[in-house]
């Protein structure tokens, strides 16, 4: 079983982190009885088990009236950006976004999504093949929990070192489909 909220999957291309966040996508929404939102940045082979939506109208219909899982593929920033304000309001979903790097940095209804997921009932995952590039410092703060596939050396393995205090050298070897996980922070377990 996968934890609800906000997970992050990273790694280099083809190291399984699409494939990890298909299935706790799926899970999740099965689990909670609701509909998903996939933005399918890349056309990925990896997302067959979310049926295809023609449109934002034909996605919203088939996620928020069906409860089905749909793929989309926005044809621009603005559709995405439809597409993140409909996850935050009705909200009641699970929303993955493949591939956030092919999108602007700085998305603020993302942003904003990920800050408030708890009030709209939304759990988001997001994959990425580097931490420090492609996940907005605004993502990263709002804790979430992370799962690290196999890196190569870069500013993201020494991130996911330092921040997440992951071993470099297991992060540089793990295998097809292995991570390592870390977070969320437990702000309860923290001494004031």
């Amino acid at each position: 079983m996968v934890d609800r909220g906000l997970h992050v999957y990273v790694g280099a291309p083809g190291s399984g982190k699409t494939f990890l966040a298909d299935i706790h996508g799926r899970t999740l929404a099965g689990a909670r009885g609701v509909g998903g939102l996939c933005i399918d940045s890349t056309g990925s082979s990896g997302l067959e088990h979310w049926k295809r939506a023609e449109s934002v109208s034909d996605a919203v219909d088939a996620v928020w009236d069906r409860n089905e899982l749909v793929r989309y593929t926005p044809g621009d920033v603005d559709e995405l950006q439809q597409l993140l304000g409909a996850a935050r309001n009705p909200g009641r979903c699970v929303f993955l976004l493949d591939e956030v790097a092919l999108w602007p940095a700085r998305l603020k209804e993302l942003d904003h999504l990920c800050r408030t997921w708890r009030h709209t009932d939304t759990d988001v995952l997001v994959t990425a093949q580097h931490l420090s590039g492609d996940i907005a410092q605004g993502l990263r703060a709002c804790s979430p929990r992370l799962y690290a596939f196999r890196q190569a050396p870069s500013t993201t393995l020494d991130l996911l070192s330092k921040e997440w205090k992951l071993p470099e050298d297991q992060l540089q070897t793990l295998g097809q489909g292995d991570f390592l996980m870390a977070g969320p922070i437990d702000w309860h377990a923290l001494k004031t």
